[in-house]
């Protein structure tokens, strides 16, 4: 079985864009987070709002897109965030947003990564939980 050791961003970083759905001016920050944090979405464009894990628990039903919610707030539009976030293997980070969606770039995940990797990965002390199918 494959183990490495949890991620996070080094520093903030932040992309600015534009909602797909709502044509707004959406501002996105990444922020670093504690070992065992997982991926959280959280609205500062609502105040005392929680963070939204991004968990399978917290996925709404949409047509053709990826929505979380904690009851409180929503968070449309997140597959080309949590695909930057995958494929650099971070494992912890604070994403919030001052909008209902994440910001629109050229369709792909490809301007987050950049960001992403201009903030720096660094490891942490905790190991990654590793799930394992033992059936289809």
């Amino acid at each position: 079985m494959h183990s490495r050791l949890q991620r996070t961003i080094a520093r903030p970083a932040e992309f600015h864009g534009f909602g797909f759905l709502t044509g707004a001016d959406v501002a996105l920050r990444f922020l670093p987070a504690d070992d065992g944090t997982g991926i959280r979405f959280q609205r500062v464009d609502l105040p005392g709002t929680k963070p939204i894990p991004a968990t399978l628990a917290h996925v709404v039903p949409r047509q053709r897109r990826t929505a979380i919610s904690n009851g409180a707030a929503t968070v449309e539009l997140i597959e080309h965030v949590m695909a930057a976030l995958a494929g650099l293997q971070i494992d912890n980070c604070l994403v919030q947003l001052n909008a209902s969606e994440a910001p629109g770039a050229d369709g792909s995940s490809l301007d987050f990564v950049h960001v992403l990797l201009e903030a720096g990965i660094v490891e942490q002390p905790a190991r990654r939980e590793v799930l394992v199918l033992r059936q289809p």
